[in-house]
């Protein structure tokens, strides 16, 4: 809206008796904030905000809009710009019969519901979901999207935590320095009171990690600012504390983290287990006899084995005759010459 539209517009909703009586200067401060506020309406500038946030955590990034969405119902976007350069919508909506809907990206949650602002979960921040995002609005132009950067909040020395479900267990790496890029060595200590000795210990060859670890412990190949080491089954002297390491660290600083789980929970997880081992056992050879019964009866019947189907057709054959016998009754003719003989001997003893 121009000056003069602003003008023109304003003069139109003043009666013509009160126009005359505007003073010039009054009436040139309320067309410059008329102006202003049309101008800041029409480019008006959306803003993103995420926090800082610590590896594998949740994070919350808020978008503000310049206007109500609920009210305008326009579409809205966010868009992740990866750090390698690509870009995707990870959150996508629009209205349909005045109602929202939204596409969300797994890993992503909206909220659902938008005005003014709306709020976007990453529900476990990894290294693929750092870096650029930005509000995007159907009608803004290019200036208009807000930005914001995802980064990891980073401690001042390394760091683990352990996770427990039954007799697993996962114990994950916190690093200062995303060690993918430095390709530092880095190591996993288990310590025993004062001492302590490597579990695993890493290096790199090329863009890949190569680690050589204890027998009962997994390394995984995703390594960044964290990384993962996992045990499948806990056993007694795998308790107790653990603590990370990676080169150019300072030596002694390290944090140590506990792993520690209840014999009585790993004695239930093992009963679950044996249980569920029988359960599959007994399935199996109840399903092995009825194959074995079935293959047994076709052959039978089919003459495959002579013994006992020589034996089967003796007995069908004799129960045949037992039942042939049952059934037979005298005819007319044995019943006729009876009932003479028993009428001549009643006449002769008359």
């Amino acid at each position: 809206m121009t000056p003069s539209e602003t003008l023109a517009f304003f003069q139109h909703g003043i009666p013509y008796s009160r126009q005359t009586h505007l003073v010039p200067g009054k009436l040139a401060i309320v067309l410059s904030c008329l102006y202003i506020t049309a101008v800041s309406t029409q480019d008006g500038k959306i803003e993103c905000t995420v926090p800082l946030v610590k590896p594998l955590q949740e994070a919350v990034l808020i978008c503000q809009f310049p206007e109500d969405l609920s009210v305008t119902k326009k579409s809205f976007s966010v868009y992740h710009y990866a750090k390698d350069g690509s870009q995707d919508a990870v959150i996508d909506c629009w209205w349909l019969n005045n109602k929202l809907e939204c596409y969300d990206k797994p890993g992503f949650k909206s909220s659902k519901t938008v005005g003014a602002n709306m709020t976007v979960t990453i529900r476990e921040v990894t290294s693929e979901v750092t870096g650029k995002y930005a509000c995007q609005v159907d009608g803004y132009g290019p200036k208009s999207p807000g930005a914001c950067e995802l980064e990891f909040e980073l401690g001042s020395s390394d760091t683990c935590s352990i996770v427990q479900n039954q007799f697993q267990a996962n114990i994950t790496c916190f690093f200062t320095e995303d060690i993918a890029k430095t390709r530092r060595r880095f190591a996993v200590y288990k310590h025993n009171g004062q001492e302590k000795h490597m579990v695993a210990n890493c290096s790199w060859e090329g863009t890949r990690s190569r680690c050589q670890v204890e027998h009962g412990y997994l390394n995984t190949d995703d390594v960044s600012y964290y990384t993962t080491l996992r045990i499948l089954e806990v056993a007694k002297d795998q308790r107790g504390n653990y603590s990370c390491w990676h080169e150019g660290s300072t030596s002694g600083q390290q944090e140590t983290c506990q792993l520690n789980v209840d014999d009585n929970e790993t004695l239930a997880a093992k009963v679950i287990e044996t249980d569920n081992t029988f359960a599959i056992v007994l399935g199996s050879v109840i399903s092995t006899f009825l194959l074995v019964a079935g293959i047994v009866s076709l052959m039978v019947f089919k003459g495959k084995i002579p013994f006992l189907h020589h034996r089967i057709t003796q007995r069908n054959r004799k129960l045949d005759c037992e039942e042939r016998s049952l059934m037979t009754t005298p005819n007319d003719t044995s019943v006729e010459g009876i009932t003479k003989k028993f009428n001549a001997v009643s006449f002769d003893d008359v």
